[in-house]
């Protein structure tokens, strides 16, 4: 048995709140970790964590 390995995070940012949560879907869908920005201040601090 192998160890899982963890999930890859990426961060998707744009201020059209659709594009993000369809984004955001398809990336989930693929068995990403999703965090999302509405602003470029707002990733920079996602980006932080």
């Amino acid at each position: 048995m192998t160890p899982e390995q963890p999930k890859i995070r990426i961060l998707v940012v744009d201020d059209t709140e659709a594009m993000r949560y369809a984004t955001a879907r398809l990336l989930r869908g693929g068995g990403y970790e999703v965090v999302e920005a509405g602003t470029g201040l707002e990733a920079q601090e996602q980006a932080r964590r």
